[in-house]
């Protein structure tokens, strides 16, 4: 059975009998190309699709367009590899960024110590660990605005904590949490601690 990007009818992705996963179904039902990835870039599932789309060719199940076969054949899209002793995606642009976030997961980073962010979209940077056990870097704090985190100033903190209803902030995993709590930790605020929310 043949199965076309261009011209399939939802029906036909329903009546194949040949374990589709969610993303190439609704690729396949939607005319969506594969080269337009429905996953986020980087995230396991986006790697996923070029694999299963690459199988699902080679086993004659699905057939792509001329662009679509060539960047499977001609790349290792989806696949992985050994670099400096981190599993990489290859064929995958990745920035220094990126290679530092995958070297992290490959060690014991320290978790829930908010620190100084050297490069970044955010002045601060924190690793949590998620409900579901992954490592999870989370970035906060005005770098371009120019605004000056003022904790050193009661009336400042009571003000901010009120505005950003700070006490209703409880999940570790939101850059909020750490913002409301920012003034706790000695490494943000020039070794000093200062009580309550920020």
């Amino acid at each position: 059975m043949s199965i076309k990007f261009v011209d399939l009818l939802p029906f036909v992705v329903d009546d194949c009998n040949c374990n589709l996963s969610e993303g190439i179904k609704y690729h396949l039902t939607n005319n969506i190309s594969i080269l337009e990835n429905v996953y986020r870039p980087s995230s396991k599932k986006y790697f996923e699709l070029f694999q299963e789309a690459r199988e699902l060719q080679n086993q004659g199940i699905i057939s792509l367009t001329e662009e679509e076969s060539d960047i499977l054949k001609n790349t290792n899209l989806g696949k992985f590899g050994i670099y400096e002793g981190m599993k990489v995606p290859l064929d995958f642009p990745m920035s220094h960024e990126y290679l530092m976030e995958v070297k992290q997961g490959n060690k014991n980073v320290e978790l829930n110590k908010p620190k100084r962010n050297p490069s970044g979209k955010k002045k601060y940077v924190v690793f949590v660990k998620t409900p579901k056990g992954t490592i999870r870097k989370i970035q906060f704090g005005d770098v371009h605005g120019g605004l000056k985190a003022r904790v050193a100033n009661p009336e400042a903190r009571r003000l901010f904590s009120k505005r950003h209803n700070c006490p209703s902030k409880n999940d570790k995993t939101k850059a909020g949490y750490w913002t409301c709590r920012m003034n706790r930790y000695p490494a943000l605020n020039n070794g000093k601690t200062y009580p309550g929310f920020w």
